[in-house]
């Protein structure tokens, strides 16, 4: 927490004469191309935006990485993020071009990240002077765009592959949201379209099961892997809604209490258990009902309930709520 207090202090110092002049310029001719290799500058200096440090970690990762996997627990800003880095990119960015898409249906692109994109183009109109501002597409000209393409529930594989192959330009930007739903016939298109150029995909997902093509990206280390944790959120960290509507605290402490359990003196910790964070010690939360819960104790916790691992970790579980026999163990059998 206390790095994340001194960087915010020291970025606020050392860009308070850019920001000075961004309001002044802002949408008057001003060159972004100056944050091609800073989107989080661009975010806080331009965009005016409030990040975690996992969203500099996020973002950072996308400027210098082809391939990068977000994993997230609930309500800490994936979708947030991706938001604002399709903006970055095409402001940035000349001939460039930034494809959208979520799992279908198509209401998940419409409601979740193009609700995002949406409400930037509402806070900051000046920005977006002169861009053509449509459904699901904005257009600095004829080759430089951001848009949104919707992934049919039916159709052949061929059909769906097809969606997203055939895109090109110097500067790509793929975001792929709810991409573990995303299916294996979209990654093989946009695969086509990352052959030259700079180009970037970025796949975000809570991590619900190892399976689909994002799994196998990061198994087989193809990705840049980035997790997102409820435990590092400024609002888990500190106990005040620094941002509001992301996750708090009260519900991150409620979750601990009923999907996981204190360690025994004797038990030693696996692959199913997290240490407490010394922030989170005698922390108390109430449940549903208005039950107290007893203070949260130092030690490491076992995940009793699957959920927990990918809505507040970031993670995948370690055995799934139907799965009968435990990834620890099928590790230690591969080993042997």
């Amino acid at each position: 927490m206390q790095e994340y207090v001194n960087r915010k202090h020291d970025d606020m110092m050392s860009g308070f004469l850019d920001k000075l002049n961004d309001r002044f310029t802002e949408g008057s001719g001003l060159d972004y191309s100056k944050y091609r290799n800073d989107p989080v500058g661009f975010a806080k200096y331009i965009l005016n935006e409030t990040l975690t440090p996992d969203m500099f970690t996020l973002m950072e990762a996308v400027r210098d990485h082809q391939v990068v996997i977000a994993k997230s627990g609930n309500a800490v800003g994936k979708t947030f993020i991706a938001a604002r880095l399709a903006i970055w990119w095409l402001l940035c960015f000349d001939e460039c071009q930034v494809y959208s898409c979520a799992a279908p249906p198509e209401g998940n692109l419409r409601r979740l990240l193009w609700g995002e994109i949406g409400s930037l183009t509402e806070k900051h109109p000046a920005i977006f002077e002169g861009t053509d501002i449509k459904t699901l597409h904005i257009a600095k000209n004829a080759i430089d765009f951001l848009t949104g393409v919707s992934i049919p529930a039916s159709g052949t594989a061929s059909q769906k592959e097809a969606r997203f192959s055939g895109k090109h330009s110097p500067n790509l930007l793929f975001l792929c949201d709810e991409a573990d739903g995303i299916p294996d016939e979209v990654f093989k298109g946009i695969e086509s379209c990352m052959s030259g150029g700079h180009a970037r995909l970025l796949c975000m997902f809570n991590p619900r099961a190892e399976q689909g093509h994002t799994y196998r990206l990061e198994r087989d280390g193809r990705a840049k892997v980035v997790e997102l944790s409820a435990l590092n959120h400024p609002n888990v960290l500190t106990g005040e809604d620094h941002i509001p509507g992301a996750v708090t605290r009260d519900v991150t402490v409620r979750r601990i209490n009923q999907w996981c359990r204190l360690l025994t003196e004797n038990e030693q910790p696996d692959k199913t258990c997290f240490e407490l964070p010394p922030f989170l010690e005698k922390c108390v939360a109430t449940d549903q009902v208005g039950r107290t819960f007893p203070p949260l104790k130092q030690g490491h916790y076992k995940v009793t309930e699957p959920a927990f691992s990918y809505m507040v970790l970031g993670q995948y579980p370690a055995q799934g709520s139907t799965q009968l026999i435990s990834r620890e163990w099928i590790d230690l059998a591969r080993s042997r």
